[in-house]
């Protein structure tokens, strides 16, 4: 097995929290409206078109209030403080900083929204690790479907066989392996770690 040379990260729960039913649940205080929430919301396929760019979140917002009247406020609630749910995971970060250090390119592929994105852009401070980033809501296009990779190795000039791909979802690992770039699930930067070094990654320079 070839060692790699790029490292790519997804966003969502490798390098920033993203748990919203927790989110929901501490917002609402109430546990059964926080699983409505969940399902509206962030179960909806409205979500996967902000995702997509292809829906404002206003658009959004309208269409989950029309669709359930009875949570407007909840709805509203969420939007006013959805931001605040994306956080750093710094022992990610940490890693980061250690791939770099030892010579690896890392990137950006995710799924994300146009505001959460320009919020991170403007709030957090490890942008300056990456050599490229790639964003769904951009692309119009979103994992695991074949363009974003594809995008993110032409715009790049990667080779798929040089690159390692690391993602909380099974789906977008999946998708990521159909087009031929290696791809590991990431389930805790321990469990990583783990995997780096067993790929040859940690400890050694390129």
């Amino acid at each position: 097995m070839r060692t790699p040379r790029n490292i790519i990260f997804d966003l969502g729960n490798v390098l920033i929290t993203f748990n919203p039913i927790e989110f929901l649940t501490q917002l609402l205080n109430d546990d059964e409206k926080a699983g409505l929430c969940y399902s509206l919301i962030i179960q909806s396929p409205e979500w996967r078109e902000l995702d997509r760019g292809k829906i404002s979140v206003e658009q959004a917002k309208s269409n989950y209030i029309e669709r359930q009247p009875a949570l407007r406020e909840a709805v509203e609630l969420f939007f006013q403080h959805w931001l605040s749910m994306f956080q750093p995971i710094e022992e990610t970060v940490t890693l980061l900083d250690e791939l770099r250090a030892a010579g690896y390119r890392l990137y950006v592929l995710s799924n994300i929204i146009r505001e959460s994105y320009e919020d991170l852009r403007a709030r957090l401070t490890f942008w300056d690790r990456f050599e490229g980033v790639v964003v769904s809501y951009a692309l119009k296009t979103a994992k695991p479907e074949p363009a974003i990779y594809h995008y993110l190795l032409d715009h790049y000039h990667l080779n798929p066989n040089e690159c390692l791909f690391i993602d909380d979802m099974e789906p977008n690992v999946a998708g990521a392996l159909a087009v031929g770039i290696p791809a590991v699930q990431f389930r805790s930067v321990e469990d990583l770690r783990r995997i780096l070094r067993e790929r040859g990654i940690l400890g050694s320079a390129v």
